[in-house]
């Protein structure tokens, strides 16, 4: 990958949030934090945002270690 395609490969996060955003269901409200924030790491290494420890959501730090864990 290119840097300006590796760039753009990790937008898929935010891609992913904004489609679900602004729902009025519970089960996709939890989607948008997974989506959003899935890439996120502990140490703050991670992206879009670079959250870290107990700024990213629950949901999405077990997501993480799960995909982590399929490898």
């Amino acid at each position: 990958m290119t840097d300006e395609e590796f760039v753009e490969m990790r937008r898929h996060t935010v891609y992913g949030a904004t489609i679900l955003d602004n729902s009025e269901i519970e089960l996709l409200r939890v989607s948008k934090n997974i989506a959003g924030c899935h890439h996120e790491k502990f140490d703050g290494t991670g992206y879009p945002n670079g959250l870290k420890g107990e700024e990213i959501p629950l949901e999405a730090r077990i997501v993480s270690v799960a995909d982590v864990l399929m490898l």
